[in-house]
């Protein structure tokens, strides 16, 4: 009886799956033996529980086994009984769901209030942003222009296409704010959709503006301008319905959007830094660009076509910074710290694997990348020189991204500066 015991205490160590659940207990042990007197016969009573049918049929299995074995090797008789009394119970699906809801309507809508709020606010701020940045571009695009090496007719004719664009900043500006909603909700989906809706919709109105057709007038380089913002309205309307079905975002109202000087200015802190660490890298880039310019409009274009390709291999790293993001500040907040840590250095190890193999691949083929812009030699010659030297430093863009998203998620955005 003692060696069957001991055996029974086997079955879930060595014959489960782990990451199946068991227990089997022996809680009786009874004969007829007396002092000094063998038993002839013994009673063995237990209990065995699983959270599946396979799980306890694999219970039932080897204990029938262990105890056949056993007996048969010491010539015992024996006789198996297994009853399951109480089958796994498992939750409907649906029923679950709206318990899970209406817990998290009890205990988080205040929270959830305070999210709605914030959304409003966030929208409202993008709307400041957007009044600031139409009225840089408009007063300070001429002299930008010019100091990237631009003349009197490129700048005439560049003015055309970005008037349009810095008017309907606010747009894009309130486009991005839905967006950070969304992928604080773990949506990143959505706004991925979107782009690529926005992406061949653009390549369809680009040549109906810039030609005309029909009752629409040829805009020429006005009319690029005007298709960008027709398809970035489009894609505000389809965020803003999918927010708006957000189950997280309930009561809602105008009063939300009235400025509130406690939350603008937290979003103004929480975005400052990240902002002003970007902004810093623009002026870098405005004066690289001046001093390339120095050397010729070879040398510009050259630059001009291998930060192209550059900016389409950083997609991923900036793929990923969004993710980190949405992943860290929700498991940050649930102080889930350990799969914090473990979030941001897989994406780190990620994003610095992809950023090897394509700087060893852009090393390599520098000169073929620029030639699919230019058949120009000299051209040529200054985007491959370029593309080799950033080539190198591909390795580091993952670390600064990734960890500026780590940073905007745990609310320490200002190490990012």
């Amino acid at each position: 009886g003692s060696q069957i015991i001991s055996a029974l205490q086997t079955i879930v160590s060595r014959k489960l799956d782990p990451v199946e659940n068991g227990v089997v207990s022996v809680t009786e042990f009874i004969t007829d033996g007396k002092k000094n007197i063998l038993a002839g016969n013994g009673l063995i009573k237990g209990d065995a529980r699983a959270l599946s049918e396979n799980t306890n049929k694999v219970i039932e299995t080897n204990m029938r086994q262990i105890v056949k074995g056993i007996c048969e090797a010491h010539g015992v008789s024996y006789k198996v009984t297994y009853k399951t009394t109480c089958p796994v119970t498992f939750n409907e699906t649906s029923q679950a769901e709206f318990a899970t809801k209406a817990a998290i309507n009890l205990l988080g809508e205040k929270n959830i209030r305070k999210a709605s709020l914030l959304v409003a606010q966030s929208v409202t701020f993008a709307i400041f942003v957007s009044i600031i940045v139409t009225l840089f571009g408009l007063n300070t695009s001429n002299f930008l222009l010019s100091v990237m090496g631009s003349d009197t007719e490129s700048i005439i004719l560049t003015r055309k296409y970005l008037d349009i664009i810095f008017y309907g900043t606010f747009i894009v500006m309130i486009q991005i704010s839905l967006n950070g909603t969304l992928n604080a909700q773990g949506d990143t989906k959505s706004y991925r959709n979107v782009l690529i809706f926005s992406f061949f919709l653009n390549i369809f109105l680009n040549p109906l503006f810039i030609f005309g057709y029909g009752f629409i007038p040829a805009m020429g380089m006005k009319g690029i301008g005007v298709a960008t913002i027709i398809s970035q309205i489009i894609a505000f309307f389809i965020l803003l319905v999918k927010i708006m079905k957000s189950s997280s975002l309930i009561g809602i109202s105008i009063k939300n959007f009235f400025p509130n000087s406690f939350y603008l200015t937290k979003i103004f802190f929480q975005s400052t830094p990240i902002s002003a660490a970007l902004f810093m890298i623009s002026i870098g880039n405005l004066i690289i660009l001046w001093y390339i310019s120095k050397f010729g409009e070879f040398a510009t274009a050259g630059y001009g076509s291998a930060t192209r390709f550059e900016q389409i291999l950083l997609l991923p790293v900036l793929g990923l910074n969004t993710a980190i993001i949405s992943i860290v500040a929700q498991n940050f907040g649930a102080k889930q710290f350990l799969r914090v840590k473990q979030s941001y250095f897989h994406a780190i190890f990620y994003g610095f694997t992809i950023m090897v193999l394509a700087g060893i691949i852009i090393y390599l083929s520098a000169d073929n990348i620029v030639s699919i812009f230019t058949k120009n030699t000299d051209v040529i010659k200054y985007g491959s020189t370029y593309l080799k030297i950033s080539a190198l430093i591909f390795p580091a863009y993952p670390i600064y991204f990734i960890s500026n998203g780590f940073f905007m998620a745990i609310k320490k955005s200002h190490y990012s500066m």
